[in-house]
């Protein structure tokens, strides 16, 4: 830690990770195949793998959208670069030398991560192989032969034309034609545990809480019913569950007790004399005796029904048995020791009211999964999630009642926080942060039995502990006003830290006046910074709180407060001096107030509880870090789950096989294939088999040029390093680059025609002007130069400048990318350039066969959602975003794009699909003339199970209205297919023969049984060879198809994927196999950028909110894409 008097602080490590990060858009030269700190390797669990196309897609990095993607510039993201470089001076990582009063200290680089042997292994039980369950593989086969030979008879009485297709293989969620049986027959392991259940009813229960408040507060002017939720939620259902434990012994209590009063009252009637009054006594007590014994009676029934009972701490409690209650609703009482000595305990009251029991059946849900019969025109999906949902309800109670020891995020992950918590501190970027490893766990419905998904997942979360420790770790203390800027550098990260605590739940500790100490959890509205209370109401009227000139970060003793005992001011450090003894420390003043209300308290009495989620987006170094700690082999994910998830979400618990339920120890072994790799052709007809899904392009040139490239410049943007002036670039460098282009076929002609350099300071005003300048001359492509690969904001600006406004195609390359004079990195981004400009950079060497007529169309859309934003309940906000591609041709090189904007959060598409659904109908039948379009295959990406029957309802009919219209007599033959991303199943090698050098299963691995429904068509892909962590398989369901099926019957489901495999070696910008197919990647990359144009839109946390200067906030009107590259793909 740097000292107190203004010594240096130490800097930040240096020597990160070569080959870049993976980059957004055309973060050309540094961020390789897809946005580092954004979507990719995890959208959500960062143990995503970080190579081979988008590293398995989106991880569980709850709720930001962080992790990286994996590279997808060819084989240039193998090279992972250095390792940790050695402590720099100080400087600006984060900051040098003192600031005010404050020694800033500099974190930590992100360097490499730890070496991890554990690739070399692979995970195997003692004593057991890893053999499927042949009961279920014989289960699966009797279900699909049905299923198959039903296929084969509509496929023999269907007739040709379109109409008729659609009357037979028109139907919803289509039952599995078959399983695939191309490829190498292997067994793999699923990150999953078979789960055993009786067919008991279970009893669920809505909850209705309410406050108990008193009625003359509720008459006040402005009175709001109080909502119960987060912590406070939890603490009274827990409260909940105990007074319904206790209510039989409570009941039984009550009615002796009555007992006991009535033959008082009895007793005191004899001896009054009064016959009238002795009869009324003798009848109560009789009654009060005969309600007792029914009491007795069933209260041994009624501890046994309500000893088993569980919730998720939200809205519902589930029993074994219906409820015995004596009263509902139930009340329910909070209590916490008063302030005052003497003073009776502080009490809050709740009435919980138990709605109505609804019975829920397991015998249901195992019948179905017994025998898979749903009728072919159900499309009911999922099926049964009310009983899905009290499985997880019970499978998840224990983990969720140790509220102390277990942070729970969303309704499925568990982070152990107790003496066995897994945490890694994120501080180099000087903000508050831990990284947190956990669990994740949900119930599944599959083929002959119930399964638990289990996967290890990571989250960010803030730092916890006494302030005190945490201040000195950050080296934080009061500070003045920023003098320069390098001041108002440091200023800024220690509001981004105030930020980061804003809202924490932090324990205070009050000291009474013997001396004791009273604690109570409050809500941390942030540091004291004198500007900004200045600035408040309270700092207007009588008596405001007066802060010490020229102080902004202030500490104790430099804020004052208006004492109304002694009627006179003090400072804070004075008061608790006086009133407790306290010396106070020099660290920074707390303000747990709200609204207009301060309330200051020292670091001293101030503990941030544990476990509580960062819901923000991380910087590139932060990423890093969480990278480096969340990137585990197969090996080490699957020994975790079978050594300590157990343990740590409760599996053993009797709770759970008093309620009929058992989960295995033992991970799942199933069935799965691994399926050759296409050939791929380049030019000339130069074919080239994958290797380890990865190829180079040594010797080849582009398979098409795109359109010649003759009036082409350069912007270099300056900025000097740890106090070193910037320099200009060398033109020679950025030839090179060309002349690698040239090479490879990329049309480029001549020598730049412009060469300008903008320092950094400056040049977000100055862009609209330069790019005005590049108007003039005609400019086709601007090769910006940036100083540093986290330039998010800056990237944002030039994206909109040139795909919205101007219309000239942007590169965007990293300074150090140009000077490691790589050959393969300058091929990677000339690739890039060829698919801007309308090229085709490879094809598959034999067509798949559905596209050798030329009459099939391949489209893919996908919606993004702002994330790490609190949007207002009224529904507005930031909008989501809609990215749509198709191909043009039968080489599936070229994917134009259309994007639009629609309500936030809101996933299905509205009625505008249909225009522009038809708009690439159109495009297709302009770039193939003479041929009739007959079938549409089309990847909707990232919908959810629950969603499924939306996009049937809702989008298909749009999409089949614009087929209708383009093709009134006969439209083409559709099939929908779902790619998902977004889960949590994962499959680890069971034999050291099968796996590949990271320790994952191979690339091309299939599997579509022991994890799947045998009733429903779908499939996990792993196609990419992951170079780090644990591959994240590609999830394929078909909602509707009327083209495999007609076409190819019961080899259907090899053709389809056949079909998804093959396309992810088609990815533009990379030579080698990606993770999800190409229509799903490319929609996705459209909606990034589609948010790239939207800064104004852009969450608290995120760079992009930093654009300052001209044409940085533009009418939304002029986020349309420039005529000039509608139709290219300016995304990539």
């Amino acid at each position: 830690m740097a000292d107190h008097s203004g010594n240096r602080g130490r800097g930040g490590r240096g020597g990160g990770r070569g080959g870049g990060r993976g980059g957004r858009g055309d973060f050309d030269g540094s961020r390789g195949g897809g946005r580092g700190g954004g979507r990719g390797g995890g959208r959500g669990d960062f143990d995503s793998s970080r190579g081979g196309g988008r590293g398995g897609g989106r991880g569980d990095y709850d709720s930001s959208r962080g992790g990286g993607r994996g590279g997808g510039r060819g084989d240039y993201d193998s090279s992972r670069g250095g390792g940790r470089g050695g402590r720099g001076r100080g400087g600006d990582a984060p900051y040098r030398g003192s600031f005010g009063s404050v020694p800033y200290r500099g974190g930590r680089g992100g360097g490499a991560p730890p070496g991890d042997d554990t690739k070399e292994l692979f995970f195997k039980v003692p004593g057991q192989n890893a053999v499927p369950d042949a009961a279920i593989h014989e289960l699966e086969n009797r279900v699909v032969k049905v299923q198959s030979l039903e296929l084969d008879k509509r496929v023999k009485s269907a007739g040709k034309s379109t109409a008729a297709i659609r009357k037979m293989f028109g139907e919803y969620l289509p039952a599995r034609p078959a399983f695939g049986d191309r490829g190498q027959n292997i067994v793999v392991w699923a990150n999953c545990f078979s789960v055993a259940a009786k067919p008991v009813t279970l009893y669920k229960y809505g909850l209705k809480i309410n406050k108990v408040i008193p009625v003359e507060e509720k008459k006040a002017k402005g009175f709001k019913e109080p909502e119960i939720r987060g912590r406070k939620l939890q603490i009274v259902i827990a409260k909940l569950l105990e007074v319904i434990r206790d209510a039989p012994e409570q009941a039984l209590r009550d009615s002796q007790g009555h007992v006991k009063h009535t033959e008082q009252v009895l007793k005191a009637a004899q001896k009054s004399g009064d016959d009238q009054a002795v009869a009324e006594a003798q009848h109560a007590l009789n009654a009060a005796k005969a309600h007792a014994a029914e009491v007795k009676k069933d209260s041994a029934a009624a501890k046994k029904s309500n000893k088993l009972v569980v919730s998720e701490f939200k809205s519902q409690i589930v029993s074994l048995e219906e409820l015995h209650l004596s009263h509902n609703p139930v009340r329910v009482v909070l209590s916490e020791e008063a302030l005052e000595d003497g003073a009776a305990p502080r009490q809050d009251f709740f009435d919980v009211e138990l709605m109505e029991a609804v019975p829920v059946a397991l015998s249901e849900v195992l019948n179905h999964v017994a025998s898979m019969k749903v009728d072919i025109n159900d499309s009911v999906f999922p099926r049964h999630p009310e009983v899905v949902d009290v499985l997880n309800m019970i499978l998840g109670f224990r983990a969720r009642s140790d509220m102390g020891n277990v942070s729970v995020v969303g309704s499925s992950r568990f982070y152990p926080f107790g003496s066995d918590a897994k945490i890694e501190s994120l501080m180099v970027d000087s903000r508050p942060l831990l990284a947190a490893r956990g669990f994740f766990q949900s119930a599944r419905l599959a083929t002959g039995r119930l399964l638990l998904n289990t996967q290890v997942t990571h989250g960010v979360f803030k730092l916890s502990g006494p302030a005190t420790q945490i201040f000195q770790q950050m080296g934080m203390q009061p500070c003045r006003s920023a003098q320069n800027q390098h001041d108002a550098r440091a200023l800024k990260t220690i509001k981004a830290f105030s930020k980061c605590m804003s809202k924490a739940r932090a324990s205070v500790t009050f000291r009474t006046a013997s001396g004791r100490e009273v604690k109570r959890v409050k809500a941390i509205e942030g540091l004291v910074f004198a500007s900004e209370m200045a600035r408040r109401r309270s700092s207007k009227g009588p008596n405001p709180d007066r802060f010490e000139p020229g102080w902004e970060l202030c500490g104790p003793g430099n804020v004052q407060f208006y004492n109304s005992d002694d009627k006179k001011y003090v400072t804070v450090k004075q008061h608790f001096e006086n009133k407790y003894g306290m010396k106070l420390g020099n660290y920074p003043l707390f303000n747990f107030g709200h609204g207009d209300k301060n309330s200051y308290f020292p670091a001293e009495v101030v503990e941030i509880q544990p476990g509580q989620p960062a819901k923000l987006k991380l910087t590139g170094k932060e990423t890093t870090s969480m990278l480096n700690f969340a990137c585990r082999t197969p090996y080490s994910n699957a020994k975790t789950l079978v050594e300590e998830s157990r343990d740590r979400l409760g599996h053993d618990d009797p709770l759970l096989q008093q309620l009929g339920v058992a989960v295995s120890k033992n991970l799942l072994a199933v069935h799965a294939r691994v399926i050759n790799p296409p050939k791929v052709q380049y030019s000339k007809g130069a074919s080239i088999m994958p290797a380890f899904g990865s190829w180079n392009m040594k010797n080849v040139r582009v398979l098409k040029p795109g359109r010649t490239i003759k009036t082409y410049g350069y912007l270099n943007i300056k900025a000097g390093f740890r106090g070193q002036a910037a320099e200009d670039i060398d033109p020679n460098k950025v030839k090179f680059m060309v002349d690698n282009w040239q090479i490879m076929g990329v049309a480029v002609e001549g020598k730049p025609t412009f060469m300008v350099d903008i320092d950094k300071n400056v040049v977000a005003s100055r862009l609209d002007s330069f790019f005005e300048h590049c108007k003039d001359k005609h400019a086709q492509l601007i090769i910006v130069v940036l100083p540093e690969k986290d330039s998010g904001a800056l990237y944002n600006q030039i994206k909109t400048l040139g795909d919205c406004i101007y219309g000239i195609h942007t590169c965007c390359v990293v300074l150090k990318q140009l000077e490691k004079r790589q050959e393969m990195t300058m091929a990677n981004i000339g690739l890039k350039v060829n698919l801007k400009f309308g090229g085709v950079n490879h094809k598959l060497s034999e067509d798949l066969d559905i596209l050798k007529e030329g009459k099939t169309m391949f489209v893919g859309y996908d919606v993004t959602h702002p994330t790490n934003m609190d949007l207002p309940k009224n529904g507005g906000g930031p909008p989501s975003l809609v990215g749509l591609v198709s191909s043009v041709d039968s080489e599936l090189g070229q994917w134009p794009s259309v994007t639009w904007e629609q309500a936030p959060k809101q996933e299905i598409l509205g009625n505008i699909l249909e225009s522009h659904f038809a708009s690439r109908i159109d495009l297709w039948l302009a770039n193939n003339k003479g041929k009739r379009l007959e079938n549409i295959v089309i990847y909707r990406d990232g919908v959810s199970e629950s969603q499924f029957s939306q996009v049937l309802i809702h989008e298909l009919p749009l999409i089949r209205t614009a087929c209708e219209k383009k093709f009134p007599d006969s439209p083409p033959k559709l099939s929908i297919i779902v790619s998902v991303k977004r889960h949590q199943t994962r499959f680890y090698p069971a034999d050291g023969q099968n796996k590949t050098r990271s320790g994952n299963v191979k690339n091309g691995t299939v599997v579509d049984r022991g994890v799947t429904q045998a009733r429903y068509w779908d499939f996990y892909l792993t196609a990419h060879d992951a170079l780090k962590g644990t591959a994240r398989p590609a999830h394929y369901t078909v909602l509707l198809d009327e083209i495999f099926r007609p076409r190819y019957n019961q080899g259907a489901a090899n053709a389809l994927e056949k079909v998804t495999h093959e396309l992810c070696y088609l990815f533009g910008r990379a030579t080698k196999a990606v993770s999800i197919c190409p229509p799903a990647y490319y929609a996705d990359l459209v909606c990034e950028r589609a948010r790239a144009h939207r800064p104004e839109y852009a969450g608290p946390d995120d760079s992009a909110s930093e654009i300052s200067g001209s044409g940085s906030h533009r009418p939304a009107q002029t986020r349309e894409i420039h005529p000039n590259l509608r139709n290219s793909m300016f995304y990539i």
